[in-house]
């Protein structure tokens, strides 16, 4: 049971981290994206819902920090 709270922590703050940068410092994901040899998630496409896109990763962070610490 302690690893999948573990793996849910490790997801929820992945999702926390892209959701801000998107929200936040698109500039910085975009630098991310260059670095790490074109990531699929900073097309234009990505970008131009990049605040939609920020705040349903947060959200979907939250829901996985809450469901493993409920269940």
């Amino acid at each position: 049971m302690t690893k999948f709270i573990a793996v849910n922590i490790l997801v929820g703050i992945f999702f926390l981290i892209f959701g801000v940068l998107f929200l936040f410092f698109p500039q910085r994901l975009i630098k991310l994206s260059e670095w790490g040899n074109k990531v699929v998630l900073t097309n234009e496409k990505a970008l131009s819902y990049r605040i939609a896109i920020g705040v349903f990763l947060i959200i979907v962070s939250a829901v996985i920090f809450l469901s493993s610490f409920l269940w």
